[in-house]
């Protein structure tokens, strides 16, 4: 087993460019919910962006009127 530190981390992430754009970071798609319960969806989404997602699309199903 391999021991993970801050160095091994620093190896596989590193500083985005400053003039980059959200493209560069690749797209996710989170298709989750249902027409009741969409929090768990969101929270989803959120992680993905807070993670490093460029950009994030959360399709969720239409609520009930």
């Amino acid at each position: 087993m391999t021991k993970l530190d801050i160095n091994s981390i620093q190896k596989i992430f590193q500083k985005r460019a400053p003039n980059s754009h959200k493209g560069n970071h690749g797209h996710a798609l989170i298709i989750a919910g249902s027409k009741s319960k969409i929090g768990a969806a969101i929270i989803c989404a959120k992680a993905c962006l807070r993670s490093g997602a460029g950009l994030v699309t959360l399709n969720i199903p239409k609520k009930k009127e």
